[in-house]
């Protein structure tokens, strides 16, 4: 049957010849064409799952349409931005995606051209492919920075702080240490009871807790040690936070029983709840000021590109 119409000409073109090569529950079909390029549901999985961080989150989505569409809508933007550059004589170096290719074999398998293998065989691609998608992701970077060029001025970021006192609110703020003893079953926690009880009345009262630990290990090798710095009451586990309340600054809390460890906490420092002044958060809300401005500019940018360009929804 001859192919008329330009749809039916994409269509005819890209055949879908290797669906035989899929998943026999996996049904391949045309979800979306762009100008004279289509998107086939095995190309959207495939990305779709390419771009999830860990295996928890790609179940958690699997059969989530919402995150599939917007997905989608991503793909659609990436080709619509590559062919804008490419239609401004845009060319991103191949020695650049080069360096990129190998930083990625080096940092995501290792350096080993097997995995290398076994990852594109899986997602049915070639080197070239990756590189070519190394290639649009590159100038996609380009194009979105190409949309903030003008600085924030000092007015501007006054009025912000002025006007959003929640972005510089600090929570008040707990310098705490912490004595984790673990334990693997019921028998070794009641063992322990008595001999982390017995610990305590060791405590020497010029050390703090780091210095008192390093005396314990001597009779209990497992117990570990860590500082997490200042940290905010309502970042703890429940239990451990109304321990903490009650604890004046250079106390410990008694020990602490947890799933699977007992905790000791002492309370180093406290910094109550305030509003940070203007020069403590200048930086950063300039950052985020500025990553504003330059989302709202591609956002923008983004929907004139879709209305100059054929796209259509299958």
């Amino acid at each position: 049957m001859q192919c008329r119409s330009s749809l039916m000409s994409v269509i005819c073109a890209l055949g879908l010849s290797s669906s035989d090569a899929l998943p026999s529950s996996f049904s391949n079909r045309l979800v979306a064409l762009v100008e004279d390029q289509a998107i086939t549901s095995w190309q959207l999985e495939q990305n779709h799952q390419a771009a999830q961080a860990t295996p928890e989150t790609e179940t958690r989505m699997a059969g989530d349409p919402k995150s599939l569409r917007q997905h989608l809508d991503e793909m659609i933007d990436r080709r619509l931005i590559v062919r804008d550059f490419e239609g401004r004589k845009g060319k991103i170096p191949p020695s650049f995606v080069e360096q990129r290719y190998q930083e990625h074999l080096q940092n995501r398998f290792h350096n080993q051209r097997r995995l290398l293998a076994d990852y594109l065989h899986q997602h049915g691609k070639s080197i070239q492919e990756l590189k070519e998608e190394i290639r649009q992701h590159a100038i996609v970077h380009f194009m979105r920075q190409e949309q903030i060029k003008d600085p924030i001025c000092p007015s501007e970021l006054m009025d912000h702080y002025r006007l959003h006192p929640e972005e510089s609110y600090q929570k008040a703020q707990l310098q705490l240490q912490e004595a984790i003893m673990p334990y693997r079953d019921e028998a070794e926690r009641d063992s322990l009871r008595p001999q982390l009880a017995s610990l305590l009345k060791t405590w020497q009262s010029g050390n703090d807790l780091a210095k008192n630990c390093l005396l314990w290990q001597r009779e209990m090798p497992a117990l570990q040690y860590q500082n997490p710095g200042w940290t905010a009451l309502d970042d703890l586990r429940p239990e451990l936070q109304e321990a903490v309340q009650e604890l004046g600054e250079g106390e410990n809390t008694p020990w602490l029983e947890l799933p699977q460890a007992f905790v000791l906490l002492h309370l180093s420092g406290q910094q109550p709840a305030h509003r940070k002044a203007l020069p403590e958060v200048y930086a950063s809300l300039q950052e985020n000021l500025l990553e504003q401005r330059q989302q709202e500019r591609y956002e923008r940018w983004i929907q004139e590109l879709r209305v100059k360009a054929f796209i259509r929804y299958l």
